[in-house]
């Protein structure tokens, strides 16, 4: 599987930035996600682990499946806006800044604590598939 990048500039980790030398986004994720370039700078400094690149994948998949669109996924302390039908990660932003924050113009939401499944929000929130 490959990752696209989207818009200009280097991609992240920068050399240096992980130990042992950078990885690319690709050698991370191992599935074909794009990351835009606004995630790009959003994400420097604060590297995307491989569990957040697994449970995206993860997300990218169900949400998909359920005919989602835009979605905020909630991985541990940090959340990814994710454009499902192109499967690029818009941007990412840490818990403190999710807070009391309103997230407009998405039409689905996935929650992952960290090296966890997925946890379940409001009981009829799987209701697409009840009979």
């Amino acid at each position: 599987m490959t990752v696209e990048r989207v818009g200009a500039g280097p991609l992240w980790p920068r050399p240096g930035g992980v130990a042992g030398g950078p990885r690319k986004f690709a050698d991370v994720l191992g599935a074909k996600l794009r990351l835009s370039a606004h995630a790009q700078l959003r994400l420097e400094g604060a590297p995307i682990t491989e569990g957040e690149a697994r449970r995206l994948d993860e997300a990218a998949r169900e949400l998909s499946r359920k005919g989602g669109r835009s979605a905020l996924v909630v991985v541990g302390q940090r959340g990814f806006l994710l454009s499902v039908p192109s499967r690029t990660v818009i941007t990412a932003f840490s818990a403190d800044r999710l807070e009391g924050a309103p997230v407009t113009q998405i039409d689905s939401a996935m929650f992952f604590a960290q090296g966890a499944g997925p946890q379940r929000g409001a009981p009829d929130a799987d209701r697409t598939t009840r009979p």
